[in-house]
C-alpha cells in the first residue's frame, strides 16, 4: 500500500510533469534500494548490491546535517540556475533550495527511477515538487535530458550553472553522470558557438540575404528535388588532409554516383579534373569566395547555397543555382510571404549541409570523404584548398609551409581539443571539430545508409568506416548518369508570390513606427543621466511590450543585430540575478544605462531596415511580381 507521503508528492509532481507522475504511480520497486532509519531518525538510503550487500547513500547517522554541511560548500551565492546530479532522497536538493532565490531553476538529474521513487516514498519532497523554477529529468538517457531543455539552454549557455553533485550518488553510477553532465556541456558549447557566430556574422547574412533576394526568387529549392536519386549512391567530399590521398579515385566514378562537395573541396576536386555534381556554400564571410575559382566556370556543377552567401558566389553559377531556406529568420519571413524553398535544418557546417542534402534527395549509400575532423601533423586542410593557396602565396625562406601550417595550428590552441584517431593512435582536433563529430554522431544516428570512407583523422561515432577504393568498387560499378541528369532536366521556373511586395511594404512602416517610437523614448534622457532616468526606463519596457505583441518585427530586429540583443539580454540577467540575491538593490542607473545602450541598437537596426525593405519591395515591384 503506498504511504500518505508518496500519494501528497504525486499530486504535487502531477501539477508539474503528468507523464513521470503516472510512471511512479505505477511502478513496481525491485528491491534495488533500501531505507532505514539513521541513528538521529531520518531515513538514509542505501543501494543494494549483487553480492547482497548494501552501499550507504546517505550519512546513516545525521542525513540533514549531512546534507547541511554539503550545501555549505556548493558555491550557490549569486547564481541562479543549479543542475543536480543524483536526487538520492533529496535532502541535499532540499537544502539548497530553501538557501537560494525563489527565482532559481533547479534542474534534478537522477539515472535511476526507482531511486527517484523511494525519495517519494520517505519524504516529503514539496520544497522541491512545489519549486516554481524545478525541473524534473528521472530514468532519463543522457541526450534525452539534455534534449527536454531546449527551451532554457540559450539562458544556460548564455548565464552559466551551478552543478550540484552530491559526491555518494555521483560516485555509485559515475558513468552515467559523466555521460549527462558531458552531454549537457557539449550542447551548451554548440549554443555558444552558434550565439558567436550569430553575433560575428548576423549583419553580414542579412546584407548578403538582401542582396541575393532576385536570385533567391528564382532559384528552385531543395524541395524539389526530394526523394529524385532514391539508391543512388553519392559521396560527400570534404577538404581534410586525407583527400590528397584519394582525390583521383573520384576522377573514374562521376557517372556512377552523385558527388557532393563542400565549398573548400571543390577547387582541389576541379584541379585534379574531378567536376562534382553539386557544390555546396553555406558561410556569409566574403573569404567564402576563395573557395571558387571566380575566373573558371563549371560546366556540370550546380551551386547549393544558403540565401546568406556573397552574391558573388550564386552569381558565379547563374541558373544552375539551387537554394535552401536557413535558419536566419529573415530568410525564415521570405520563405513565409513567398512560399518556402525547403529547409535543411540547423546546418552546423557545411558538410552537415552537404549530407542532409544527399539523405533528402534520397541518395545510398552515402559516403564521406575527407572528413578528418583532425589535424594531419599540423596541417588542417588538403592540397588545393584556398587556405592551402594562401599558404603557398606567402612561402619565404623564413616562412616555410611546414613553419606557416604551425603558425596555423597555433591559433586554435586556446580551444584544442583531442581524440583517437582511426587507428587508435592520439589526434590533435579543436572544440569546434568535436562539436561538429558530436553532431554528426547525434543527428544522423538512425541513418543506416551512411559510412565514413575518409581513411584519416578521428572517426565519427556509429558511422562504419571502410576505405573508399573499396566503397566505389562495390557500391559505385553502375553508370547513373541519366538517373542524376533527369531532376535537373526542365525544373519548374519559380513562381513568386504576390503576397511578397505587399508583405514588405507593410514591414517597413512597422521599422518605422519602431523608429519613431525609440526616438521618442530616448528624448526623455541625455547622455549625462540627468533627465528623467525613470520615465526613459518605463518608456522603453513599453517599447519592448509593444515589440512582443508583434513577433515577426522583433526577430527581424533581432537577427540583424544580433551582438546587441545578446548584450541588452546578458545585462538583463545581471540586473535579474542581483536583484533576487539582494531585493533592497537600487537598479534604477543599470536599467538605464542598459536601455540607453539598446535604445541606439534599435534606432540603427530599425532604419536600416525600413530603408532596406523599401528598396527591396520598389525592386519586387518593378520585377512585377
Amino acid at each position: 500500500m503506498q504511504s500518505v507521503l508518496f500519494q501528497n508528492n504525486i499530486a504535487l509532481l502531477r501539477n508539474r510533469n503528468p507523464a513521470l507522475a503516472e510512471s511512479l504511480a505505477s511502478l513496481q520497486p525491485g528491491g534495488n534500494y533500501a531505507a532505514v532509519p539513521s541513528r538521529t531518525g531520518p531515513p538514509s538510503l542505501s543501494r543494494v548490491l549483487p553480492t547482497g550487500g548494501e552501499k550507504a547513500l546517505h550519512s546513516r547517522y545525521d542525513p540533514l546535517l549531512e546534507a547541511a554541511r554539503f550545501a555549505e560548500s556548493c558555491p550557490l551565492t549569486g547564481a541562479l540556475h543549479f543542475v543536480f546530479f543524483g536526487f538520492g532522497l533529496g535532502y541535499h536538493a532540499f537544502e539548497v533550495a530553501r538557501r537560494v532565490p525563489p527565482q532559481s531553476r533547479l534542474y534534478f538529474v537522477e539515472k535511476d527511477i526507482e531511486s527517484f521513487h523511494m525519495a517519494l516514498t520517505c519524504n516529503d519532497c514539496a520544497p522541491v515538487l512545489t519549486h516554481p523554477g524545478a525541473s524534473f529529468h528521472i530514468g532519463r538517457a543522457p541526450g534525452e535530458w539534455v534534449a527536454e531543455l531546449q527551451e532554457d539552454l540559450p539562458k544556460l549557455a548564455l548565464t552559466g550553472y551551478v552543478p550540484i553533485a552530491f559526491p555518494p550518488l555521483v560516485e555509485s553510477e559515475k558513468a552515467y553522470y559523466r555521460a549527462a553532465e558531458t552531454a549537457f556541456e557539449a550542447a551548451l558549447r554548440q549554443i555558444r558557438i552558434d550565439f558567436k557566430t550569430q553575433a560575428a556574422f548576423a549583419k553580414k547574412f542579412y546584407a548578403n540575404i538582401i542582396d541575393n533576394l532576385p536570385r533567391i526568387l528564382a532559384s528552385p529549392g531543395i524541395n524539389q528535388f526530394e526523394n529524385k536519386l532514391n539508391g543512388v549512391p553519392a559521396v560527400v567530399i570534404s577538404a581534410g588532409p586525407s583527400l590528397d590521398k584519394n582525390v583521383r579515385l573520384l576522377k573514374g566514378v562521376r557517372d556512377n554516383a552523385v558527388l557532393i562537395a563542400v565549398a573548400t573541396a571543390l577547387r582541389p576536386l576541379l584541379d585534379n579534373g574531378v567536376e562534382p555534381d553539386f557544390a555546396v556554400a553555406i558561410d556569409p564571410d566574403e573569404s567564402m569566395r576563395d573557395a571558387f575559382d571566380m575566373e573558371r566556370q563549371t560546366e556540370k556543377t550546380w551551386l547549393l547555397y544558403d540565401p546568406g552567401v556573397p552574391p558573388e558566389i550564386p552569381a558565379l553559377f547563374g541558373e544552375r543555382s539551387i537554394v535552401f531556406d536557413s535558419n536566419i529568420y529573415l530568410s525564415r519571413w521570405i520563405a513565409q510571404h513567398n512560399g518556402g524553398k525547403g529547409s535543411l535544418g540547423k546546418t552546423q557546417s557545411v558538410a552537415h549541409a552537404a549530407l542532409k542534402f544527399a539523405l533528402r534527395m534520397g541518395c545510398g549509400p552515402v559516403f564521406l570523404a575527407g572528413q578528418d575532423l583532425a589535424f594531419d601533423g599540423h596541417r588542417l586542410h588538403c592540397s588545393g584548398s584556398h587556405f592551402n593557396r594562401k599558404f603557398l602565396d606567402e612561402i619565404t625562406p623564413f616562412a616555410t609551409l611546414e613553419r606557416l601550417n604551425l603558425q596555423h595550428r597555433g591559433k586554435y590552441a586556446s580551444a584544442a581539443s583531442s581524440g583517437l584517431d582511426l587507428f587508435g593512435a592520439p589526434a590533435a582536433a579543436t572544440l569546434a571539430m568535436e562539436s561538429y563529430k558530436n553532431i554528426f554522431a547525434e543527428e544522423f544516428k538512425d541513418a543506416r545508409n551512411i559510412r565514413n570512407a575518409t581513411e584519416g583523422g578521428i572517426p565519427i561515432p556509429g558511422f562504419p568506416n571502410l576505405c573508399l577504393g573499396e566503397a566505389l568498387y562495390v557500391h559505385c560499378g553502375e553508370t547513373q548518369a541519366r538517373r542524376k541528369e533527369a531532376p535537373l532536366k526542365n525544373l519548374p521556373a519559380p513562381s513568386p508570390s504576390r503576397k511578397l511586395m505587399a508583405a514588405l511594404q507593410a514591414q517597413t512602416l512597422r521599422f518605422e513606427q519602431v523608429a519613431r517610437r525609440t526616438a521618442e523614448i530616448a528624448h526623455r534622457a541625455d547622455g549625462n543621466g540627468s533627465g528623467d532616468p525613470a520615465g526613459f526606463v518605463a518608456g522603453m519596457g513599453s517599447l519592448l511590450k509593444f515589440l512582443l505583441d508583434d513577433p515577426d518585427t522583433l526577430q527581424l530586429l533581432q537577427g540583424y543585430a544580433y551582438s546587441g540583443f545578446m548584450q541588452w539580454n546578458q545585462a538583463s540577467n545581471e540586473i535579474e540575478r542581483k536583484v533576487a540575491w539582494t531585493p533592497e538593490a537600487d537598479v534604477l542607473m543599470e536599467k538605464y544605462q542598459r536601455d540607453r545602450r539598446f535604445a541606439a541598437v534599435l534606432m540603427e537596426s530599425a532604419e536600416y531596415l525600413r530603408g532596406q525593405f523599401s528598396a527591396l519591395a520598389e525592386k519586387v515591384g518593378k520585377r512585377g511580381l
